[in-house]
């Protein structure tokens, strides 16, 4: 990383002002991304059941456990760099591929 530059783990370092904010904004912004990918997950399996009746169980699982699992993780599917991936952010069924 460049000197200007900060990890995800050090968001919270307060000596640069602008810096500081700069990656709160970035965060907000990548939070408000996950949210409306969520939302495209839930539309999908709602639309799923819709259409499969009776065999949504079985049809849809695929969606129902990746709409879960993004409900159950704490940043929503949000997209890290490999580098900067929180500690906490084990949840099982959750598979997010980093961008390079």
């Amino acid at each position: 990383m460049s000197e200007g530059q900060q990890a995800v783990g050090s968001f919270m370092d307060r000596s640069n002002p602008v810096n500081f904010n700069i990656r709160n904004e970035q965060l907000v912004r990548e939070y408000q991304i996950a949210i409306e990918g969520m939302g495209l997950v839930r539309e999908r399996l709602a639309h799923c059941a819709r259409t499969e009746g009776v065999n949504q169980v079985v049809n849809c699982k695929e969606l129902r456990e990746q709409y879960y699992a993004l409900c159950q993780d704490r940043f929503r599917g949000m997209v890290f760099p490999e580098d900067a991936q929180p500690d906490n952010r084990f949840v099982p069924g959750l598979v997010v591929a980093a961008k390079k």
